[in-house]
């Protein structure tokens, strides 16, 4: 048992780690299922997942085998036991008499008897005994999980301090270095700018360059690897991540939405009314949606656009339509940081420029971080910072990076064809 144990928990745990995989790739070809076909991908997602449910099949068999193998050893075991103990017996049975005193035939029968169940009972109990070690190895994943490094605390005792905290939304980085992992290469490198309150901010720079890594960093889901980064003179690593992260609102590229009504999707914990909604909606040129709603319901009573359900992430409205509802939903919190990580991206031009004249409207006052792959986006910005291989190449007005046209912004701004 002890033999069998130790190659039965590693390949248990060579199992866990190969499942994973397999599952992963069932539920990525599902879900862009639609996608796959239009670009007729679909041999390449077959072998990969044969690949891993290979290597998958190949453990399996391996477990198997072993179990198996394992049986066998105590059948065997079992019978040279029986049979020892049959042959002793027989050919011992005048010795038995003669210390007995009688005929030990019934006693030699019991014996057996006995015998046989003890060894069906001791191979039930080993093969359970074993199969339970190896199905804690489940939980000895589990425990694994737990003993990752966590976040930093939700709440600090500086929190308390900070009630009206941020008043002007200015931002500044500091000497920043940060990197996804400790093995991993460094992502941002000395980053040193300064954001002014009420500022509109682009952020551009060609892929892999840290646009994106700026947005985990001020959400403090990346910690910094040295430097600090400074909102209204405070240092966000000294705040807890619950009242940091709840004063700062983003618009994320992928839009995330809940099954349930339009109201309750834009508003989840209901503090505004329907009229504020309504005015937000109206302004980015949302409401359509609304009065659709309305007009296929015209003959019941009380019939208001906003309990429009929305299915599950959104399966019944487009993907331009489920941004509009994170964006409404970031402009009414009226934070004063604002974040937009490609958040127009699946919306038209025009319905693009009615969410800017929104935003001015309505979020006068708040700093805004827009990360865009469309230079026309962020034309309208402030200050363009530009962003490449993880570092500070330009930081100034959108004119005067047009007109330098040895800057890199120029030439992302030539290559887009504004």
């Amino acid at each position: 048992m002890r033999f069998y144990l130790n190659c039965s928990r590693e390949l248990s745990r060579l199992e866990g780690i190969v499942r994973s995989p397999m599952l992963n790739s069932i539920n990525e070809t599902v879900s862009g299922c639609d996608t796959i076909k239009a670009y007729n991908l679909e041999q390449i997602f077959k072998n990969t997942f044969r690949s891993r449910a290979d290597e998958f099949l190949k453990i399996r068999i391996y477990i198997n085998g072993t179990s198996q193998w394992f049986c066998l050893i105590l059948d065997f075991l079992s019978f040279g036991f029986i049979s020892f103990l049959v042959t002793f017996t027989i050919f011992n049975k005048n010795l038995t008499d003669s210390i007995l005193g009688y005929d030990s035939v019934q006693i030699i029968a019991i014996l057996l008897n006995y015998c046989l169940a003890l060894q069906n009972d001791l191979i039930m109990f080993l093969t359970m005994r074993t199969n339970f070690e190896n199905d804690m190895v489940g939980q000895e994943r589990c425990l694994g999980f737990t003993n990752l490094i966590s976040e930093a605390p939700n709440k600090l005792p500086n929190d308390k301090n900070l009630k009206n905290w941020p008043s002007e939304g200015q931002i500044v980085f500091r000497n920043y270095y940060v990197r996804y992992r400790p093995d991993t290469e460094i992502i941002l490198k000395n980053l040193n700018f300064k954001i002014k309150p009420h500022e509109k901010i682009g952020i551009v720079g060609r892929t892999g360059s840290g646009k994106s890594t700026i947005t985990l960093c001020l959400f403090r889901i990346l910690e910094p690897l040295a430097g600090a980064i400074y909102i209204d003179g405070e240092d966000i690593t000294e705040i807890g991540l619950s009242k940091l992260r709840s004063k700062i609102t983003i618009i994320p590229q992928d839009p995330t939405l809940m099954e349930g009504s339009l109201r309750f999707n834009i508003d989840p914990i209901g503090k505004y009314s329907d009229k504020e909604i309504e005015t937000v909606m109206k302004k980015i040129g949302f409401w359509y949606i609304c009065e659709n709603y309305e007009k296929e319901n015209e003959g019941k009573k009380n019939v208001n656009g906003l309990d429009m359900i929305i299915k599950e992430d959104g399966g019944n409205i487009s993907i331009g339509e489920k941004q509009l509802i994170c964006i409404s939903r970031a402009i009414l919190r009226k934070s004063k940081i604002i974040v937009m990580d490609e958040a127009t991206a699946s919306i038209d031009v025009k319905t693009e420029k009615l969410i800017q004249n929104a935003i001015n409207d309505l979020l006068y006052g708040a700093t805004t971080l827009t990360i865009a792959h469309r230079i026309k986006t962020i034309l309208n910005s402030d200050r363009i910072l530009v962003l490449d291989n993880g570092e500070v190449k330009e930081f100034d007005t959108p004119d005067n990076l047009k007109e330098n046209k040895d800057s890199l912004f120029y030439q992302l701004y030539k290559k887009s064809k504004v």
